[in-house]
């Protein structure tokens, strides 16, 4: 299991412009007397359940949920990472501004979401930001030749990684930053480049740098 992230930046990179509306939202009793109540699908987690079919309500508009993050202790709030489903411009405010009214309706008859926050919750609708998180093959193939984080919930083995050498040297190694070289959607699995660091003292008794073959790496 792993976390895959666009980014960091390498310095000298503009950042993406990261923007959000809020909006509170409180229970609509007459709304739901008048309007059959939506449900969401049974499988999975709520998080990815929420993200699955909010997408089935906003993806005629052009865009789609890449994430969901849920706060149900004391706050209250649901937030939403949107993106455009083709290459595009950047998120901007009126774009969270038109999924957020969008969202409006088919939030309102959630019976799901009523019984989450009984006493009503915070929308919030956000650009993904500087590391836009990846979560679909979809992700994954768009973003082949981009720079990414990885993140593993425990070390990889060197089966998994599919590199011996590599794992001799970082056996411990559970964050990872490189190039997504491409994905393989049969295995469910990238290939990843790795980005290597020169330190202080071969940088300055080398004035050029010395050229090598960066790793190569797998990640289920």
């Amino acid at each position: 299991m792993a976390r895959f992230f666009l980014g960091p930046r390498s310095s000298g990179q503009k950042e993406p412009l990261h923007v959000t509306i809020e909006e509170p939202r409180q229970p609509e009793i007459e709304s739901s007397q008048t309007l059959e109540p939506l449900h969401l699908p049974l499988e999975g987690t709520r998080e990815e359940r929420l993200r699955l079919w909010i997408n089935t309500q906003i993806e005629a508009l052009g865009f789609e949920v890449i994430a969901v993050e849920l706060f149900t202790q004391r706050e209250g709030r649901v937030r939403l990472y949107i993106d455009r489903l083709t290459d595009g411009e950047r998120i901007s405010i009126d774009d969270c501004a038109t999924v957020s009214r969008a969202l409006d309706e088919p939030l309102d008859r959630l019976e799901d979401l009523t019984q989450w926050f009984s006493s009503g919750y915070e929308l919030e609708v956000s650009s993904p930001g500087v590391e836009r998180p990846l979560v679909s093959a979809k992700d994954f193939i768009r973003f082949e030749g981009a720079r990414i984080r990885v993140s593993t919930y425990s070390p990889l083995t060197a089966e998994q990684l599919r590199n011996v050498d590599y794992f001799e040297k970082n056996p411990k190694q559970k964050n990872f930053v490189g190039k997504l070289v491409e994905f393989s959607e049969s295995e469910k699995a990238l290939r990843l480049e790795i980005e290597q660091e020169i330190s202080s003292k071969k940088k300055k008794k080398n004035k050029e740098p010395v050229a090598s073959e960066a790793p190569q790496v797998w990640i289920p």
